[in-house]
């Protein structure tokens, strides 16, 4: 069975401004045409499918058969349907067919272009996630952070791996529905500011575990080495360092 695409267009031809009959019978055949344009039926078959009386049907083919001035298709001067051995012929069958392949198209070229732009952000997503990581500097006071937010958030004049982390999880939060507003990233690099301390690699190590678990906020770290936790181990490397420099 085709598919007959009706055209939003047809209530203002002047096809529309004929007797109801007339417009159910060319419906009728609209939905009963092969994908040549071809309405396989007898006089009765027509009858009996359009629903109507028999002089209303005899009357519509005549009308529909007939030239129309005033039809917007110039094409067979109006005609709309022609008598064949079998059946009728949709004339202006053609029209509907470029019609609905040019539909198709665009919507084809339409779901292409959405799959893409999906792909191209899931594949940026879990290659930057899943790249091993670059050394870092953690020589970034508080002060310069509290400095940087007031001037525009986590961002600086250069990609580092901290800001990657921070687009990352940017991306996680939108797939997730709960895009980050200015005001929450704000508050996000300052909590972040908080629990790494000042160093940088740990607030992207955060980054990662939210990211990882898809937390929509950032919390101290849950990872352990040897049975302590990576605050602990931060505490003690900052004792040793403060011992070497008494030394």
């Amino acid at each position: 069975m085709t598919f007959a695409k009706l055209d939003h267009g047809i209530i203002f031809s002047s096809l529309w401004g004929l007797d109801y009959h007339v417009r159910i019978v060319f419906v009728t055949m609209l939905a009963l045409k092969d994908e040549n344009g071809f309405v396989r039926s007898s006089f009765t078959g027509l009858l009996r499918a359009s629903n109507v009386l028999a002089n209303e049907l005899s009357e519509a083919l005549t009308v529909l058969e007939s030239p129309d001035p005033d039809s917007r298709t110039p094409d067979h001067e109006g005609r709309r349907i022609m008598k064949v051995d079998g059946g009728w012929l949709v004339l202006n069958h053609e029209q509907y067919r470029t019609s609905e392949s040019e539909q198709r198209e665009k919507t084809r070229l339409r779901v292409k272009k959405y799959r893409e732009k999906i792909n191209d952000v899931t594949d940026v997503t879990l290659r930057n996630v899943t790249d091993p990581l670059h050394s870092v500097s953690v020589s970034e006071s508080v002060s310069e952070s509290v400095s940087s937010l007031k001037e525009g958030g986590c961002k600086g004049e250069t990609k580092t791996d901290f800001e990657i982390a921070f687009d990352n999880f940017k991306i996680m939060r939108k797939s997730i529905k709960k895009p980050l507003t200015k005001m929450a990233e704000e508050l996000i690099c300052m909590k972040l500011e908080r629990l790494s301390e000042g160093d940088e690699s740990v607030k992207i190590k955060i980054l990662e575990q939210s990211i990882e678990h898809g937390w929509q906020g950032v919390f101290p770290l849950k990872e352990f080495n040897n049975g302590k936790s990576y605050r602990s181990i931060q505490q003690v490397n900052r004792a040793r360092n403060q011992y070497d420099n008494v030394k």
